[in-house]
């Protein structure tokens, strides 16, 4: 600068270069190192894999025991109209705030890092024990397991229905194929991510095909052809009635219509907003790209969803599923064996597709599209934590050589510290049983959830110049009030009313678990402790730390 330059010229240049270096103390680069490669198109694809056409093709086992008397098809609706709150306020915060890293991102900034931390580490906790770990543990008892059986079972194949068992109750077989495909996961995820968001379409395109079929069988079969075959593979010709008499009659309740059944409903609806955890790189324009993603997905699944559960109660019968699982789960010999070894008869399209077709591929093709389901939840559920490590590396709460990227924008040590974490939860999903705590960590999700819509809410008032700074519809006003604001305060509710009914015994059914519900804590004491050696630690060494919660970081 020349030295005659005005003192307002010098002041702007020395604020400007202060500006910088402090960025640069933060932000070890200006740039976060990730690549803008994924569509609009894809990162919809992704969240609609996300959510998944099979999963309830299993789900409606747990559905039907947790809420007998609920209208689950219907609750699909009420579901949605939850999601669709939520779903706005994300896609709002994704529009303004496009950065990798989704909400950690949002409450660090609008609450503080502190909140950020805790609550992103809330999801990560449970992405990696429901959704990683246990999904690669359900892929292979649940799904691929009755490849085997299904086939064996309608060729009378003893040897395939003995293999298909192995893979429920072989512990050493199952950590091993298990372990194989969190590895396969790993391997993939190390690849760019336009190639992993490739990979996640190729589920979308295989899952929605077979649940296309699954579909076709269920309306081909109609429930008098469902009867007629129950009854003909079992050694009682009226044995789909001696099922439905078993248990006591129920009737749809309201309570159960709009409250129980939506432990489940409100599963399978997870998944709608992941494109926001990697929006920074998603190409395009944030408000349309992460629309079509965040938005529109949950509208489109919830057609699938309802197709799905509406045929498979009106096939295999609303009270003959109420009865056919609570003799299953009290292991009574009503409910026909077929010969195969206890616990095989699973009151679930799983394995009730046999007695849809005689056709042994389509029956296994079924089960295969669960296990490929399961796969691609533990795929994209792998996805998006490994953005929380990388964000947090980038804001040095943890080390920020984790935040390395390599030359195509992969997090590669994120990646890897994941995936360790991940074999290790997988072990543990095959020898213990502390992780199927499936609606405990549904109430970990929404707490999270609803952490970040009372940050949308109170988002103008807290961030007005970046608020003000935002795309024309993120800063729409009703009446003076931004609609943000309204939207994010009613889903606040509606997500504290879902993380009640997902534990209150008299909606589960269960009495209150403390020893599922303690890990939750435990990771909220643990992502504390965290947080604060890593802040003092920072402040120690004279980063401006505080900072971090004030600026966002670079694309």
């Amino acid at each position: 600068m020349s030295d005659s330059a005005s003192p307002e010229e010098k002041d702007d240049a020395d604020k400007i270069t202060a500006e910088k270096v402090t960025t640069e103390k933060i932000y070890v680069r200006r740039s976060s190192g990730l690549v803008r490669a994924v569509s609009s198109r894809q990162a919809l694809f992704a969240n609609l894999v996300s959510m998944g056409a099979m999963g309830p093709v299993l789900y409606i086992l747990y559905a039907v025991y947790t809420a007998p008397s609920g209208d689950i098809p219907v609750t699909v609706f009420v579901g949605l109209a939850i999601v669709l709150s939520a779903a706005y306020v994300y896609w709002m915060l994704s529009t303004s705030m496009p950065r990798t890293g989704g909400d950690y991102i949002w409450t660090s900034r609008i609450l503080n890092p502190f909140l950020g931390f805790m609550e992103s580490s809330m999801i990560l906790f449970v992405m990696i024990t429901s959704f990683v770990s246990y999904d690669i543990y359900l892929a292979v008892t649940n799904g691929f397991s009755y490849m085997f059986i299904n086939f064996g079972f309608l060729t009378n194949n003893q040897g395939l229905i003995n293999i298909g068992t192995s893979l429920i109750s072989n512990h050493p077989i199952v950590l091993g194929v298990t372990v194989a495909i969190a590895l396969i996961i790993m391997g993939i995820m190390f690849l760019p991510i336009k190639r992993v968001i490739q990979v996640l379409v190729g589920f979308f395109i295989v899952t929605v095909a077979i649940f296309l079929v699954y579909v076709g069988l269920l309306l081909s079969a109609g429930n008098s052809g469902f009867i007629a075959n129950f009854n003909a593979l079992s050694t009682n010709s009226s044995a789909y009635q001696s099922v439905v008499a078993a248990s006591p009659n129920v009737s749809y309740a309201v309570q159960g219509t709009l409250f129980t059944g939506l432990i489940f409903i409100m599963l399978s609806y997870i998944g709608y907003v992941n494109s926001s955890y990697f929006a920074g790189e998603v190409s395009g324009n944030p408000f349309k790209s992460q629309g079509l993603a965040i938005f529109a997905s949950p509208i489109i699944y919830s057609v699938i969803l309802f197709m799905n559960y509406f045929l498979q109660f009106n096939t295999y019968g609303h009270q003959f599923l109420v009865s056919a699982t609570s003799l299953f789960y009290s292991g009574s010999s009503v409910l026909p064996s077929f010969g195969l070894p206890a616990g095989v008869n699973l009151p679930a399209g799983v394995f009730l597709v046999n007695f849809l077709t005689s056709n042994p591929y389509l029956s296994s093709l079924v089960a295969l599209g669960l296990g490929l389901q399961f796969v691609a939840w533990g795929l994209v559920f792998y996805l998006v934590p490994t953005r929380y490590i990388f964000a947090w590396s980038f804001d040095r709460i943890l080390p920020v050589r984790l935040s390395a990227t390599s030359k195509s924008g992969v997090p590669y040590y994120a990646v890897g510290i994941y995936g360790v974490l991940t074999i290790i939860f997988v072990i543990l999903a095959v020898y213990t049983s502390i992780l199927s705590f499936y609606a405990y960590a549904i109430f970990g999700f929404y707490l999270s959830t609803t952490i970040v819509l009372l940050a949308g809410a109170v988002f103008p008032f807290r961030k007005k110049e970046l608020f003000e700074a935002s795309h024309r519809y993120v800063k729409a006003r009703v009446a003076g009030i931004p609609i943000i604001s309204i939207v994010a305060s009613i889903g606040a509710l509606f997500t504290i009313i879902t993380m009640i009914v997902t534990v209150l015994p008299a909606y589960t059914g269960y009495a209150f678990r403390w020893d599922y519900f303690s890990p939750i804590v435990i990771v909220l004491v643990v992502a504390a402790i965290i947080y604060f050696v890593s802040y003092y630690y920072n402040k120690s060494k004279g980063l401006p730390v505080d900072l971090i919660g004030k600026e966002l970081p670079p694309l």
